[in-house]
């Protein structure tokens, strides 16, 4: 009977365990979702307007009018295609491909013959996103700049971190390994960027909300998808 209460307070405290864990996982989530969403620095992660400093979510309106405008050989526009498509599904948003010239692109992306940028101000970087402000919530006239490396390359390995920020990711967080942050040398999307971009997009999300009344419903999000 005692070994029985034992093994039965042993699975009660795992059980515990897996709670708390799981609840640690969405508190992290819910404080990058907020980091990354609203925060932005004092000045655009580009070199063009600012993002409204109101703390509102900006996203985009679908359909999305995108076309690679400068350095538009057939890789590049490959690479382009591939990575803002798993973007595109995990946020619902439809993209209308667009050659190059063509009026009203809205999502521009530069495989630029620039070795570097100056952004916010006095900063060198290899790649950027102009992303511009966003009052009313919406996302429109963004632009993807990505700087070349040696004779014939481009630093293609930012790429998904500018798209990221071209989908509405303002800031940065290091709380999870992610695309977004600079201190982890991610590449590629990760879970945490997948789950974030599916809580941006949900239509329970609406472009324009405040910080103060997004996060609850973000954390609602965050509990179903880890539910999953």
């Amino acid at each position: 009977m005692q070994q029985f209460r034992f093994i039965s307070l042993a699975f009660a405290l795992l059980a515990l365990a897996g709670c708390q864990s799981s609840q640690q996982v969405e508190d992290r989530l819910v404080v990058a979702f907020g980091e990354t969403m609203f925060d932005a620095g004092p000045v655009a992660h580009g070199q063009g307007e600012m993002f409204s400093k109101s703390g509102n979510l900006a996203k985009w309106e679908s359909p999305v009018t995108v076309s690679v405008v400068e350095g538009d050989n057939p890789e590049n526009v490959a690479i382009a295609k591939k990575a803002l498509a798993e973007l595109a599904e995990l946020g619902g948003i439809a993209v209308e491909w667009v050659e190059p010239g063509n009026p009203g692109i809205e999502l521009e992306i530069h495989f630029s013959t620039e070795r570097e940028f100056i952004i916010n101000g006095n900063q060198l970087a290899a790649c950027y996103a102009r992303t511009g402000g966003a009052p009313d919530g919406y996302l429109k006239n963004v632009g993807v700049y990505i700087g070349a490396e040696g004779d014939s390359g481009w630093h293609s390995d930012c790429l998904t971190h500018e798209l990221l920020h071209a989908m509405g990711w303002r800031g940065h967080t290091h709380r999870l390994r992610s695309a977004i942050s600079y201190a982890h040398g991610e590449t590629e999307l990760t879970k945490w960027d997948r789950m974030m971009m599916r809580a941006l997009y949900d239509p329970r999300l609406p472009p324009g909300i405040s910080k103060v009344d997004a996060i609850p419903v973000a954390r609602a999000i965050f509990h179903e998808i880890l539910k999953e």
